[in-house]
């Protein structure tokens, strides 16, 4: 009879002695834990007093400010025991009391003794100054806020690596040295900080003085990069910021803070979103809803004022330049032009050696009538402003698409395309004469800078031709044609091929070509007027 013997291939040996190791891994973690949990309750708890100087110390050494604890309490509320640390003063490094709190509650765990921390910190009624001395380096209660990398402190780092920091109505004064204000407070201000590995949660809400107006809201979520050193580094964070003020005379908020332009007027409430990249702002959002605008982008243009105004108003960093959107924005002027809601997005490149300057537009709904009035208040070049202001253009652009390279002024290359209905053009001299002006047109128009089509409607719309005709204001009941133009090598076509019309003195077609005559130097003509094709017949004239 042959006896078999069991021979376990190295494999199954390899595997057991994992499993085995694992086993006793996680019996010595429990173990360990159930040691740390019982001299916790059993042990640091019941003679937490004893503690406070050792606590005072170890506080001392982790924030960088001399802290002092006037009494200490134990609380038990099962498995994470908590304490009550009453009459805590920090202290500035010239040895003057910076922040006094009443009473702060501390809740204790075996992964925060473990990391020298706290589970949770909650401090109530906590009276605190946030200064921003004339250096521009931001000091709370004796601890300053890193400017970089090299301006940590081991009080900013603990106090980002804590799981859980709450204020509960508090007070807080900003006081600014560098702009000449009176100090800011905040009352009944509730502050959560919450840190997990290398996202930040925060938030604020608080109650401004009271002319400011209502109750606001403060929040942001924020990612340090992998490779930060210091959890309390913000220029390394990336995030979102989010401010929520539903009642707000903004004419306040721009003492405190650089919006960009100067809102001398403006109440209402304001939804925002600021997203932050490297401690660097990379675009910003805001739903507005205010009544009494009045805003100066500009020193030297005059204000803009307007009755009210709703919407969202958008901006971000691109490579190479910026771009500005607005979404269902609404507002009516003190002169009663009302903006029906449009949104607009236009992208704006700077160029460099290897790209050209360039720029792109895409929008719906824009008034002409009252973007020509804002115009005049806005930073935009003084040849648009001049060419707007001599078009006076009015009408309603129902969709436009655009692009060009160059500046917006003389773009070397542009395409666009779009519809326009009840357009209105003034006509204007020109070096060759006068450029005529319409009014009640419908155009739908593709073009570029070499040519394009377009279909032209009037329906009781004018014509205004001066230098043509005696009445150089012509009314059209009826107006329709397509039109197809081209621009090559100085020479310009256009073609009519199907124009009708009829009004009160004629009704008729026709079929109109014209371009540009062969410009001859020796005998002085030029290539203006040009030659003229015309054919057409008439159903009715006087």
């Amino acid at each position: 009879m042959t006896e078999l013997t069991a021979n376990p291939s190295p494999l199954i040996r390899l595997g057991a002695l994992v499993v085995r190791v694992a086993f006793w891994l996680v019996a010595s973690a429990w173990i360990a834990l159930v040691i740390v949990w019982g001299a916790l309750h059993f042990v640091i708890v019941p003679r937490i007093a004893e503690f406070r100087p050792l606590l005072e110390q170890q506080v001392t050494r982790m924030l960088g400010v001399t802290v002092r604890i006037g009494a200490i309490a134990s609380r038990s509320n099962g498995l994470i025991p908590s304490l009550e640390l009453n009459d805590v003063s920090f202290f500035d490094p010239q040895g003057r009391e910076a922040l006094k709190l009443p009473s702060v509650l501390a809740a204790l765990s075996a992964r925060s003794l473990m990391g020298m921390g706290f589970e949770q910190l909650t401090v109530d009624r906590p009276e605190l100054e946030v200064r921003r001395a004339k250096d521009g380096r931001i000091w709370v209660a004796g601890l300053t806020l890193p400017g970089g990398s090299s301006d940590t402190t081991a009080g900013s780092d603990w106090v980002f690596s804590q799981p859980e920091l709450v204020i509960r109505h508090g007070t807080v004064t900003w006081v600014d040295e560098t702009r000449d204000v009176p100090p800011l407070a905040l009352t009944d201000v509730d502050w959560v900080l919450r840190n997990q590995g290398r996202s930040h949660a925060v938030r604020l809400d608080a109650n401004p003085p009271a002319h400011w107006g209502s109750r606001l809201s403060l929040s942001g979520i924020f990612k340090q990069r992998l490779l930060s050193r210091h959890a309390s580094v913000w220029q390394d964070w990336e995030g979102q910021f989010y401010a929520n003020f539903a009642q707000v005379d903004l004419a306040q908020l721009r003492l405190y803070a650089n919006l960009g332009v100067d809102l001398a007027q403006g109440a209402g409430s304001v939804r925002a979103w600021v997203d932050i990249a490297r401690g660097t702002v990379t675009g910003a959002t805001a739903d507005l809803s205010l009544d009494g605008v009045k805003v100066t982008v500009d020193p030297k243009l005059d204000a803009l004022a307007l009755q009210g105004i709703t919407g969202r108003l958008g901006a971000k960093a691109l490579e190479g330049g910026v771009e500005f959107s607005t979404q269902a924005l609404q507002f009516e002027t003190q002169d009663g032009l009302r903006w029906p809601g449009g949104n607009v997005r236009l992208a704006l490149f700077a160029g460099d050696a290897k790209k050209p300057q360039r720029g792109e537009i895409a929008a719906d709904r824009l008034d002409l009538a009252a973007l020509a009035q804002i115009a005049t208040r806005l930073p935009l070049e003084d040849g648009v402003r001049a060419t707007l202001d001599d078009l006076a253009p009015r009408g309603l652009v129902e969709q436009v698409q655009a692009s060009w390279l160059g500046s917006v002024e003389q773009p070397s290359r542009f395409t666009a395309k779009g519809r326009v209905v009840q357009l209105a053009i003034t006509s204007r001299p020109t070096d060759t004469g006068a450029w005529p002006g319409f009014s009640g047109a419908d155009i739908d128009f593709d073009l570029s800078q070499s040519g394009g089509k377009a279909s032209v409607a009037l329906k009781g719309g004018d014509v205004h031709l001066p230098g043509i005709f005696e009445q150089p204001l012509i009314h059209f009941d009826q107006f329709a044609t397509d039109l197809q133009w081209k621009a090559e090598g100085g020479q310009i076509s256009l073609t009519l091929p199907n124009l009708r019309f009829s009004n009160a003195d004629a009704q008729g077609e026709a079929q109109l070509k014209w371009q540009t005559a062969a410009a001859s130097t020796a005998s002085g003509v030029g290539r203006f007027p040009g030659l003229l094709d015309l054919q057409d017949t008439l159903s009715r004239a006087h």
